[in-house]
């Protein structure tokens, strides 16, 4: 109960602004937020398609990023972004991070939250102060001068951005997405790679974010000693501690040198939808093992599926995602090999 007062009280504290009487029209507009603070890799690497496409057709606007510590990585390199900034799990500490933002006298904020604004992100948008704010699924609030109301779970989710791009006037649009790593990670990765010229080298990523999505220790030991028996080369991403003088276990801090391993390596093994989206950018040969939708109500099989030519989708037998059958993995990837 409390809880539902306190989004009362903030929705008449912080969503007190008239909304504009102006048309989103794209070609007066000089800058461009992206909010992308969820800090999540996978979602920022979608959104790599409307920095590029937005640049492609309107070039001189400049597009600013509010992210995370942890996705801002995935942008670090990239061309169609002007500037970044970067939150923090402070509140207060980020409020300083917003009054900057409020200093670029930004034309219009693109909000991807998908779910009702809380208190802080009311508070977040007030202080941004954006010309115009547009937003998913927000019928209710002053705050966004446009709310796109788009089914979530109905579609594949760069079809929610090509909506956004749409909403922009942007035509023609191109859905690859992009990463761009500078030499330091594309030499690390070449020098990994280099002993194994004459193998077939395998990214194996064991970990999603979610228990629920993650490998079981006992199931990736067997599968890493079926790969071994295709004489595959195994590059292993995991948090178990698997001691095996015959496979790469990468230990590294900064994601990008795991985002240059896999831009080198042959193929790809993973439960985890952002290397998912990471191997689309690289266009990949990947087999990826998902959850069957039937056992959660979002649909990750879905919304969240490779969605590219070189790679195949495997979906669990039960709700649990140990019961995919390994000999089908290897099956699966052999077929790409």
């Amino acid at each position: 109960m409390f809880v539902n007062f306190r989004k009362i009280l903030a929705k008449k504290l912080f969503d007190k602004r008239t909304k504009s009487k102006n048309q989103l029209d794209i070609s007066k507009i000089g800058s461009i937020l992206i909010l992308r603070d969820d800090n999540k890799i996978g979602d920022m690497v979608i959104t790599t398609i409307l920095f590029r496409e937005i640049k492609k057709q309107y070039p001189n606007i400049k597009i600013h990023v509010l992210c995370g510590k942890t996705n801002q990585i995935i942008i670090k390199d990239n061309p169609y972004v002007d500037k970044i900034f970067i939150c923090n799990d402070n509140f207060f500490q980020n409020i300083f991070v917003y009054k900057q933002i409020r200093k670029e006298k930004i034309d219009l904020v693109i909000d991807f939250l998908l779910f009702r604004p809380r208190p802080t992100q009311l508070l977040k948008l007030r202080i941004i102060n954006s010309n115009f704010f547009l937003g998913l699924c927000k019928d209710g609030y002053n705050i966004y001068d446009l709310s796109l109301n788009v089914d979530y779970n109905s579609k594949h989710i760069s079809k929610i951005y090509c909506e956004i791009l749409k909403t922009l006037n942007i035509q023609n649009i191109n859905t690859k997405y992009d990463i761009f790593l500078n030499n330091k990670y594309k030499d690390y990765a070449k020098s990994v790679m280099e002993q194994y010229k004459s193998t077939k080298k395998i990214f194996f990523n064991t970990h999603s974010a979610s228990s629920y999505k993650t490998l079981s220790y006992n199931n990736v030991c067997k599968i890493i000693k079926l790969l071994k028996k295709e004489n595959f080369k195994v590059i292993l991403n995991s948090r178990y501690n698997i001691k095996d003088s015959d496979i790469i276990v990468l230990k590294k801090d900064d994601f990008r040198y795991i985002l240059a391993v896999i831009e080198e390596t042959d193929i790809v093994l993973t439960v985890d939808t952002s290397i998912v989206h990471v191997c689309n950018a690289f266009n990949k040969k990947m087999v990826s093992i998902y959850l069957n939708d039937k056992y959660k109500e979002e649909k990750l099989s879905s919304v969240w599926a490779p969605n590219y030519n070189n790679a195949i989708q495997l979906l669990s037998k039960t709700n649990d995602i140990n019961s995919i059958d390994n000999l089908e993995i290897i099956k699966a990837l052999k077929s790409l090999m």
